[in-house]
């Protein structure tokens, strides 16, 4: 992956877009490749503190007539934005006009200020709750391995068990933050875990729910708020468990996550430090406001209903439901681009510890919710919810069979494209697939996997090249160059040329350890003769599709409800 690529790439990182995979693909470049950590650093600071600002942002003086000019500049290159003039335009106009050196060193380092500034506020607001009640102030510490975690303070109410930790390198050295992952972070206690599809389930271990890692000057010194589950009672005694800490580098907003449990511990062992971290954590929560508002959207011909608001100290949560089926065509897989506005103030998403989640049910409707800066001390009194993208999916499955005798490249038909098969090289470790659509219908993303021998391998890599790669907001591929990874090492020689990584898979269930590295893996020329079959499973094809839709209504006609149902 190229620090372009990953330029690209982030644009759907802040806009949640990414799946959980290609989140790990963006954060693989970032913490491997040496030569572009410091200048994706600036990058993401810059875009975090564009979303995060919105219309009241300061730019540099000159900044939006540099932008104007990038934008003409595409409009007479024929290059049309697909999607809406918006966060996502401004956001891919500034990292265009950082790629192009419009953006003065100036302007990139008064950005990086205001991004502490910001990393800054959101401590002074975790501190107003704690002051206001909703909170207390704790300092519990513990240390192991030369390395010291503090538990600083708590907020908790029945949406969020939060917590604000450092951990500090005794030494001096490095930055480690607590690894996301359920058997390496997490808590003991009796909580009550919450769903867009549940009225909550009792559960007696929480994994991380939220993260956000504080801007901190020290270089040996991170600072993080973490989320776990709401407690089930009105009192209760946490134990806060870390066994794993992983080195980060300076500029990191997120915990590292272990996608693939054992398989990324594995992969990233250099980078992990192994130890015990236990605190024991009184807990006292407050309570939430709900309102069961069941009002109904029209997007784009498609019915969307919002069941309830609940508001509590830490956040405020929306949920809501669709039925997935509404057009014969395609499936509705997921709302994009949701805001809501509340007595004309536009709330934030939720970076720390919102939740913002789907659950698709076969046999009935598709559930979700999202979450923005609280409102509980300021009970609006009107709001508006938009939604300006949804996601849909076409389901046609076709099994491509791939004949390792053939010589290439094999061409196959898909829903009236060519889809091309240039080459397929590599033996039971690595094997990579080149393949090219070249037909009438250019999909924006192809679903599907590889198998090898009937198998999946350990990791599978998926880099397209963008058919207008000029324009950061077309999603359509021209062609793919897929690497099957069957051990827990890296391949460097990947990807090349235009190519990015947009998503990858791990098959963590069937993963075992290896315990014998290979010293040098390489990638072999030809197709191993121990090779017998590759075949590709489509499953079908999934797109953006931008559209508008908004409900607006008077909060007081609903009842409050004091809290959550457990």
């Amino acid at each position: 992956m190229l620090c372009k690529d990953v330029k690209e790439k982030i644009i759907d990182y802040i806009e949640d877009l990414l799946d959980k995979e290609s989140y790990l693909a963006v954060e693989h470049h970032i913490k491997n490749c040496s030569r572009c950590q410091q200048e994706i650093k600036e990058i993401r600071e810059s875009i975090g503190y564009v979303e995060s600002m919105g219309n009241a942002m300061i730019v540099p003086e000159g900044f939006m007539e540099s932008v104007k000019n990038k934008v003409e500049h595409n409009k007479k290159l024929g290059k049309k934005p697909k999607r809406r003039v918006g966060t996502a335009i401004f956001v891919a106009a500034l990292i265009a006009v950082l790629i192009t050196g419009v953006f003065a060193e100036e302007g990139i380092k008064s950005y990086f200020e205001e991004w502490k500034s910001k990393s800054l506020e959101e401590s002074q607001s975790i501190e107003q709750l704690i002051t206001e009640g909703y909170g207390e102030k704790l300092g519990i510490s513990t240390e192991d391995q030369d390395i010291k975690i503090t538990v600083e303070s708590i907020m908790a109410d029945d949406m969020n068990t939060v917590l604000l930790i450092e951990v500090e390198d005794l030494k001096g050295e490095k930055k480690y933050a607590p690894i996301r992952w359920r058997e390496s972070t997490f808590a003991n206690g009796n909580f009550n875990y919450l769903s867009p599809d549940t009225s909550g389930e009792p559960t007696d271990k929480s994994g991380i729910m939220g993260d956000f890692i504080l801007h901190s000057p020290e270089e040996n010194i991170t600072r993080a708020v973490v989320a776990f589950s709401p407690i089930a009672s009105d009192y209760e005694e946490i134990e806060l468990v870390i066994n794993a800490l992983e080195v980060i580098s300076d500029g990191e907003t997120r915990l590292p996550h272990a996608i693939g449990g054992q398989y990324y511990y594995d992969k990233h062992r250099d980078r992990i430090v192994d130890g015990l971290w236990t605190v024991k954590i009184p807990v006292q929560p407050s309570k939430s406001k709900i309102f069961d508002i069941h009002e109904e959207m029209d997007l784009d011909g498609h019915t969307i209903t919002f069941d309830k608001l609940i508001i509590s100290p830490t956040m405020t949560t929306l949920t809501y439901h669709f039925n997935k089926r509404q057009d014969p065509a395609y499936i509705l897989n997921s709302l994009r681009n949701i805001t809501m506005e509340a007595d004309g103030k536009l709330y934030n998403r939720m970076k720390s510890f919102g939740r913002g989640s789907m659950y698709p049910d076969p046999f009935g409707p598709t559930k979700g919710s999202i979450s923005f800066d609280t409102m509980y001390f300021e009970i609006p009194k009107k709001i508006k919810i938009t939604v300006e993208d949804y996601e849909i999916a076409v389901k046609e499955q076709k099994t491509l069979e791939i004949s390792p005798q053939k010589p290439f490249p094999q061409d196959f038909e898909y829903l009236g494209s060519k889809i091309r098969v240039n080459n397929v090289r590599g033996d039971e470790n690595l094997i990579r697939v080149s393949m090219d659509n070249l037909g009438e219908k250019y999909f924006e993303r192809l679903m599907f996997e590889i198998l090898i021998n009937n198998k999946r391998y350990t990791e599978t890599l998926y880099a397209v090249k963008p058919l207008v790669p000029d324009n950061l907001l077309d999603r359509r591929v021209l062609s793919y160059d897929i690497l099957l990874n069957n051990t827990a090492q890296d391949f460097k020689d990947y990807p090349a040329g235009d190519y990015m990584v947009s998503s990858s898979f791990v098959n963590y269930y069937e993963y075992e350890t290896k315990e014998e590295k290979i010293e040098d893996l390489k990638l072999k020329d030809t197709l191993d003769e121990s090779i017998k079959s590759v075949r590709i499973q489509i499953e079908g094809y999934e797109e953006n599709r931008n559209a508008t839709g908004s409900v607006s209504f008077k909060l007081k006609k609903y009842k409050e409800r004091p809290s959550v149902e457990k």
